[in-house]
């Protein structure tokens, strides 16, 4: 198998992660903070020396760490958590994965949203700031809810800049780098964002089935959307209102939570500037492949500022998903379609077919591009 799907889910996993999750399901799969036995005593210490391991990892070690099922719960979590007015201005990017668009949506429903889009140049290619803050001094802002990183086309969102002028107009900001988390440094205490949204399984290299939220410690304004049991001041019948708990009801996924550990910690070992720079090279070698055939036109690979390793294409002879069948024909997995993000189509002007995504991670080899290659010159 040849695998170019890293922005869904990173594959293959590095061996410690394997089997950490392997050892912690044979002897440490207790339910946390709900036995005093020794061995539910240590699960719990490996989850809160994994919540230790996320707030180094974001440099933010005086925050609090909440965990969820995926980074999409995780969204749902801060955003249906929040009290709304009628006509609260919240800005997005053109890019939004439907976890965020789709959840504003509901909310707009129930209580009527101006949701705007933030302020993106198509020729060239980049985030008006200087259009943005235009926007902000006509219509503030009392949330900014935005993307990290397009899982189209791999730019990066001035995420400082932006969460800067937000806050200049005392907005709420929401951060989701389920798409950048794992590829390039991020500082919490650089960017003035108040909830940042992480998903395990892409590249931090956990598994699928654990998210979360760093937020502040003395966070008050969340409220819970599921309720139950935390094994924490179990006569209350409400909610407590301390942090995790008030916000991590059921049984916390620890299989999950010891790969995660593992991932964040392979990552620390290897080292993050190594994994970006493998995988530029390696989505280099990609892009130049598809650009020296005139079939293909790449897009968004024309941003005007940093870049992750995710490519989008399209072809004059083939449709996305002629094109994904052909290659799944000779074992090369990629993805086709919207990638669950409509508007940034829309931006492109790919909707509603959308393209064919290559997305790389440090597994990438020259093995696989070869195959690639192979494939794309036969076609």
């Amino acid at each position: 198998m040849f695998y170019f799907d890293n922005a869904a889910t990173s594959f293959p996993k590095p061996e410690s992660v394997y089997l950490a999750m392997d050892d912690c399901a044979r002897s440490l799969s207790f339910n946390v903070g709900r036995g005093q036995y020794d061995l539910a005593s240590k699960a719990t210490s490996l989850v809160e020396k994994t919540r230790e391991q996320i707030l180094k990892f974001f440099d933010y070690q005086e925050g609090q760490v909440v965990f969820c099922p995926s980074a999409t719960h995780a969204i749902n979590t801060v955003l249906q958590g929040q009290l709304y007015n009628e006509g609260d201005t919240i800005y997005i990017t053109p890019f939004e994965h439907n976890a965020i668009f789709r959840t504003l949506n509901h909310l707009s429903e129930r209580v009527r949203l101006d949701i705007r889009y933030l302020s993106v140049s198509k020729t060239p290619f980049f985030f008006n700031l200087v259009d943005i803050r235009k926007q902000f001094e006509i219509n503030p802002p009392k949330f900014l809810v935005i993307s990290h990183a397009s899982n189209v086309c791999g730019a990066i969102t001035p995420i400082k800049e932006l969460c800067s002028l937000a806050k200049e107009f005392g907005a709420i900001t929401v951060v989701d780098t389920a798409q950048s988390a794992g590829h390039i440094p991020i500082s919490m205490k650089e960017v003035m964002v108040d909830y940042l949204i992480f998903a395990g399984h892409k590249a931090l290299l956990g598994p699928i089935g654990i998210g979360g939220i760093v937020m502040h410690v003395n966070d008050r304004h969340i409220l819970p959307t599921v309720y139950g049991g935390t094994g924490y001041d179990s006569q209350n019948s409400f909610m407590p209102k301390e942090l995790p708990a008030r916000l991590e009801a059921g049984s916390l996924n620890i299989v999950a939570v010891a790969g995660l550990s593992a991932g964040l910690q392979w990552i620390l070992d290897t080292g993050i500037e190594e994994i970006y720079n493998h995988e530029m090279y390696m989505m280099r070698k990609i892009q130049s492949l598809l650009e020296s055939n005139y079939d293909f036109s790449c897009i968004g690979s024309d941003f005007q500022g940093p870049r992750l390793g995710v490519l989008s294409c399209i072809s004059d002879e083939y449709a996305p998903d002629e094109l994904g069948l052909i290659l799944n024909k000779n074992s090369i997995c990629v993805r086709t379609g919207l990638h669950c993000s409509p508007d940034a189509h829309r931006f492109f002007n790919t909707f509603p077919s959308g393209t064919i995504r290559f997305s790389v991670g440090w597994f990438t080899s020259d093995a696989d591009i070869e195959m690639l290659t192979s494939v794309i010159q036969k076609l």
